[in-house]
């Protein structure tokens, strides 16, 4: 075999070489932030739903009395189901499903569902889709009438 015949196979397989160690590094650099993106949008709805319930456990809302005139929505401008810190209101849970509650906890683009049981008694506001997708979940316990309820609440896209 010729000298420069030698010297031109070799250049191909390095070349062929290095063009598919680029390709896998390209394809693994994609997938990394394709991967990324998924984990930082689960953060972002796991941040959303600790601070709506936060919201909605931890303050009466204002005005504090917003159950008790749900005929002006538009005088509502904080919601809040507490009577105290994690004591829920019942009356504000009924109420809440009366309200725009999407626009005023500022969760325009999620499926929102609110559910407290207590007494073996569920008290569903929202929607509620058995087959959504990217769904998180937030669970506390609080008290409702001096009993100890479960607080869940989900947000799917």
């Amino acid at each position: 075999m010729a000298r420069g015949q030698t010297f031109s196979i070799e250049l191909f397989i390095l070349s062929m070489s290095v063009i598919l160690i680029l390709t896998i590094f390209l394809f693994a650099l994609s997938t990394i932030n394709d991967f990324k993106t998924k984990v930082d949008e689960n953060d972002r709805r796991n941040y959303i739903l600790t601070e709506v319930s936060n919201i909605l456990l931890l303050s009466k809302g204002y005005p504090y009395n917003w159950e008790s005139n749900l005929t002006n929505n538009s005088s509502i401008s904080a919601l809040g189901i507490a009577t105290r810190r994690n004591i829920i209101n019942p009356l504000k849970i009924s109420s809440l499903n009366e309200t725009d509650y999407i626009t005023l906890l500022s969760l325009y683009y999620y499926n929102v569902s609110i559910n407290v049981t207590w007494n073996g008694q569920l008290h569903f506001i929202g929607w509620s889709n058995s087959t959504a997708e990217n769904i998180a979940i937030v669970r506390r316990n609080c008290i409702v009438n001096n009993t100890l309820c479960i607080f869940e609440i989900e947000v799917s896209k």
